[in-house]
């Protein structure tokens, strides 16, 4: 007899039935344990009923003998927990190989950048093929290192490497343009002022980038900016002459003015230079311009009447409002009704003042009508004016006060000045001893040779224009 372990009942198991009967039919109830009174028996193995041939294996279970450990939803979990372990650890080794793999990929891309920083730190990019061979090894890379911690500074290589490209083929250019300039200047006689003009502009522009090479370029740049400028002076001097013609002088005067202004800078550029070569020989070509001008002029006036050219009223219209004046303290200044009242500074003002019309004209040769009255003082007369009077500029002073004065105090003057050239001359239309008399010279070549017209008022003057016409002879 077995006693079941679930319900305490005893049953005899067969091969058939090994299992409690009471239990199987459902029954059975287990026993509690106050039902036990005494000690529980020992199960002991019985030995079990022989298996007729080809009948099955009885099931294990309830029988005398080793009891099962595991049930099959215990195997079952056990099972599972055991797949499922062998699960995370794939899934661990897995993990743990991509984390490998990511850092010594991590680590191959942090070499790889180095490397190729460390690389065009070593390119030398004021040389045209390194600097060439940066900028292509930079774009072909570039989705490498474009979002690196060090992109900033390849970036900055690539610049100063385009920059250094940009340069060498701007000093290319350069040295193509300045070619072509010596090859023109190889048969100067065949180039127009105004080629030279050009060639003296693109020079002045080219300087510093051929200069810069230094040795034989500032030698060649050297030797081809002399030769430009002399010939071009020289051709100024031709272009007037060529056209030169007493009988028909506006063409040559329209050439000689040109070739005045021109003339004039070369020689102010020479004396900062302090090329006294330079000087010498702009010096005499300015004055043989300056003497085919003069000429010009004189038979220009030859040809009309003086008082058919236009007249300029400095005292109405929209040119009165044109007189430029400086400022010092006191000194006042209005033209009404055609006169131009002048009260020049206090004597404690510590300068002179000034006021100048035909600024923006920049009358050369003319004539000029006044009729003025000086009550108190004196004043300057410049012709030719520039930013401001000094030696080179044509002045006419009449004094009115002091030792040996000029005009009489509160009389009325009307005189005429005719600028010709380089001939100035200053007549009063009446003649007695309280009258200037004529002043007549010929004007230094270091005279400028246009400008406005100015009136220096000193302190304390008191004086008066009741007219102040100019005729320019063109």
């Amino acid at each position: 007899m077995a006693i079941c372990e679930t319900c305490g009942h005893k049953y005899a198991p067969t091969a058939t039935a090994p299992d409690c009967p009471h239990c199987a039919a459902g029954t059975g109830a287990r026993r509690p344990a106050t039902a036990r009174t005494g000690a529980r028996p020992t199960t002991r193995a019985r030995a079990a009923a022989p298996v007729a041939e080809g009948e099955p294996a009885p099931r294990r279970g309830h029988v005398a003998g080793q009891p099962e450990v595991l049930d099959q939803s215990s195997k079952i979990g056990l099972m599972a927990t055991g797949g499922l372990a062998l699960v995370v650890l794939v899934v661990v080794v897995m993990v743990m190989r991509a984390h490998s793999a990511d850092k010594a990929r991590e680590e191959k891309y942090q070499a790889d950048v180095k490397a190729l920083v460390e690389k065009f730190k070593g390119y030398n990019v004021d040389n045209e093929s390194q600097a060439k061979a940066l900028v292509k090894e930079a774009g072909e890379s570039e989705k490498m290192w474009r979002d690196h911690a060090s992109a900033r500074d390849i970036t900055l290589m690539v610049s100063r490497a385009k920059a250094s490209l940009e340069a060498g083929q701007d000093r290319r250019e350069s040295l193509k343009q300045f070619d072509e300039i010596e090859t023109a200047l190889a048969d100067p006689s065949k180039l127009t002022p105004e080629k030279l003009d050009e060639m003296r502009r693109r020079l002045t522009e080219l300087e510093a980038k051929i200069t810069i090479e230094g040795g034989d370029a500032l030698t060649r740049y050297t030797k081809a900016r002399t030769t430009t400028d002399r010939t071009f002076a020289q051709a100024l001097l031709a272009s007037v002459t060529g056209v030169a013609d007493t009988n028909n002088p506006r063409p040559g005067l329209t050439a000689a003015y040109k070739a005045e202004d021109e003339l004039r800078k070369l020689l102010e550029e020479a004396k900062l230079a302090k090329n006294a070569d330079l000087q010498t020989f702009y010096t005499e070509v300015y004055k043989s311009t300056l003497g085919e001008s003069d000429k010009l002029a004189t038979a220009l006036l030859s040809t009309i009447k003086s008082d058919t050219l236009p007249v300029t009223d400095c005292l109405a219209g929209e040119q009165a409002n044109n007189w430029n004046p400086s400022e010092a303290k006191g000194f006042t200044h209005e033209v009404k009704n055609g006169v131009l009242t002048i009260v020049g500074p206090n004597a404690d003002a510590g300068r002179m003042a000034i006021m100048s019309i035909g600024d923006r004209e920049q009358w050369r040769n003319l004539l000029l009508e006044f009729e003025f009255t000086l009550d108190q003082g004196s004043f300057d007369l410049y012709f030719r004016l520039g930013k401001s009077p000094n030696p080179n500029t044509i002045v006419y002073t009449i004094k009115g006060d002091g030792e040996n004065p000029d005009v009489k105090l509160g009389r009325k003057y009307k005189a005429t000045a005719r600028l010709l050239g380089s001939q100035f001359i200053v007549r009063f239309d009446t003649e007695d001893l309280d009258t200037p008399q004529p002043k007549e010279e010929t004007v230094s070549w270091t005279k400028l040779r246009k400008g406005a017209i100015g009136i220096l008022i000193p302190p304390a003057t008191r004086l008066t224009f009741s007219s102040f016409k100019v005729r320019e002879i063109r």
